[in-house]
């Protein structure tokens, strides 16, 4: 029998960062999910993966790496959170359409051969504004979709990811992790890169371990986003969905609180 002896709620970084190696199954579950993302549309099972892991943190289920034993469920979860992630994308995509054609067509008056053309400068200032909100918008928009994927972990309608209102006191409470969450991200996609740089370099042999680095690299920072959106959610307390009762056995009499998921 396995039993659960750590408390997730401490949320530093080193459970930030080894949280899923204390599943006694660990090794199964990160091997799945890396495989599954090297498939093209089939690896969108992994943002449901993420979702489950996020409400399970939240609802006290232990450990909170679930099994992959429905892969339609996460395959669904999967594409909501994809779709949650297009529509606060669409601002920047309109606003990235509006600049090429700016671009587009203050070349296009540079070109007439004017010594001072006043619709091209205007045109070149237009695209450097555009560009410097697209900037801000992107800032923002880190912060802003993570609250938006805990609030809808916590209440479970797709509307709820876009609770302005809801979202912004869930922003305002938890930016501190959020900003943790980014930065870990980008460290370890930069340590992704050298490492891949420097596997690249051998034949054959280095090329296999860039398959397996990035895919399972990828799939690990998932997890590690995972928990941290986990926290946020678990400190906001009970939602409007079902908390699920915890479904490990508590420790016997007796256990030490060594941390992690230990076998009987």
């Amino acid at each position: 029998m396995q039993y659960y002896d750590y408390n997730p709620t401490s949320g530093d970084l080193k459970d930030n960062l080894t949280f899923m190696f204390r599943d006694p199954e660990w090794k199964k579950k990160i091997l799945i999910g890396a495989g599954v993302n090297m498939i093209p549309i089939l690896n969108f099972v992994n943002g449901g993966y993420m979702l489950a892991v996020i409400q399970n943190l939240r609802n006290g289920i232990r450990p909170p790496l679930p099994a992959w034993s429905d892969f339609g469920k996460f395959f669904m979860d999967g594409l909501k959170m994809i779709a949650i992630s297009l529509i606060y994308a669409i601002p920047m995509i309109l606003l990235s359409i509006i600049m090429s054609a700016a671009s587009g067509a203050s070349i296009m008056s540079a070109a007439s051969g004017a010594s001072y053309n006043y619709g091209s400068n205007a045109l070149a200032a237009g695209s450097i504004g555009l560009a410097i909100i697209s900037l801000i918008y992107s800032l923002l928009l880190v912060f802003w979709i993570q609250g938006g994927y805990v609030n809808y972990a916590i209440k479970g309608t797709f509307a709820s990811a876009f609770e302005f209102g809801a979202i912004w006191k869930i922003v305002q409470r938890g930016w501190k992790r959020m900003l943790a969450t980014v930065a870990i991200y980008f460290v370890g996609v930069l340590v992704l890169g050298i490492v891949g740089a420097i596997l690249v370099l051998i034949p054959c042999l280095g090329w296999v371990a860039i398959w397996l680095l990035v895919f399972g690299g990828i799939f690990y920072l998932i997890l590690v986003m995972a928990y941290n959106i986990g926290m946020i959610a678990l400190q906001e307390g009970p939602g409007a969905g079902p908390v699920v009762t915890n479904t490990v056995p508590p420790p016997p009499p007796g256990a030490s609180n060594l941390g992690g998921w230990e076998q009987m």
